[in-house]
């Protein structure tokens, strides 16, 4: 994940990025309903399974997605994308 911060954000500071996100993050379960709904989505096609998952919790809890990794421009019609890269420039 590190890599994909720095990367998106093109600059070295990626650990202190990171370190903000876990602020506000936590770890879910898979459980049946969500490991059904990440199913959809990797039926939809292009998206790696493990974020297949990020995106059903996204689309399960009605949140943004925030991502640097343009294979979430496949779901943007069902779920909200908060672009990194966006939030780097702002």
């Amino acid at each position: 994940m590190l890599s994909g911060v720095e990367r998106s954000l093109r600059r070295a500071a990626g650990e202190d990025v990171l370190h903000e996100i876990q602020i506000w993050t936590h770890i879910v379960a898979a459980d049946l309903e969500l490991s059904l709904r990440g199913g959809w989505f990797k039926l939809r096609g292009g998206i790696s399974y493990a974020d297949c998952f990020a995106a059903a919790l996204a689309h399960r809890d009605g949140l943004p997605l925030i991502t640097g990794d343009p294979e979430f421009h496949r779901v943007e019609d069902v779920i909200r994308i908060v672009w990194l890269d966006t939030l780097a420039a702002g």
